[in-house]
């Protein structure tokens, strides 16, 4: 991800018999702020992910662990390049930390 475009690169197979196929594509731009009725916000940012939640929310690893739990407010969380879930009882959704 690069730029909130996220890219992907494959090779020929060789079952064709040609070699140094190289192909690549890329997303339009991914934006990770929800609409403006959404009761939470996620932005990246300089490295950070900004919540901005007006309801309790937790955020949990891709294998489903728990990273911890806050509270409605405004949040500036550093976490590990990863895939990650925010969950409340009304949203759910996904962010990519590069």
């Amino acid at each position: 991800m690069d730029n909130g475009k996220i890219y992907t690169t494959w090779a020929n197979d060789y079952r064709d018999n040609n070699t140094g196929d190289i192909y690549y594509s890329w997303t339009s731009a991914v934006n990770l702020e929800e609409n403006s009725n959404s009761k939470i916000t996620i932005k990246y940012q300089n490295n950070k992910i900004i919540i901005q939640s007006l309801e309790h929310f937790s955020i949990y690893k891709l294998d489903g662990t728990l990273i911890h739990s806050y509270n409605k407010g405004n949040y500036e969380i550093s976490l590990k390049p990863g895939i990650y879930f925010v969950k409340s009882n009304n949203f759910s959704d996904k962010f990519i930390v590069k």
